[in-house]
């Protein structure tokens, strides 16, 4: 399916834009990633944790305020209101 508006970026490459060798290079290094968000997400966990949980294990030094500051960040980057930090999937 064609993208009928907006950007497809990675780390700050337009995917879209790309001619066909550029193309190549890129996608030995990326993947879709197809997800069921209701099997996907852990109802033990709150969204938070979830958020943190990658967070967690590729900066493993960060202390826990500066990781409950991205997941902060990061939820309000994607619509959610922080507050919602402590609170489970549906």
């Amino acid at each position: 399916m064609k993208a009928t508006d907006g950007k497809v970026a990675w780390l700050g490459k337009d995917l879209l834009g790309m001619k066909a060798d550029e193309w190549r290079e890129v996608r030995s290094d990326i993947q879709m990633i197809f997800q069921d968000p209701l099997a996907s997400l852990n109802p033990r966990m709150t969204i938070g944790e979830i958020i943190a949980e990658p967070l967690r294990t590729y900066h493993p030094k960060l202390s826990r305020q500066d990781v409950r500051d991205r997941v902060k960040a990061m939820m309000l980057k994607v619509g959610l209101l922080p507050n919602l930090i402590n609170r489970y999937p549906p």
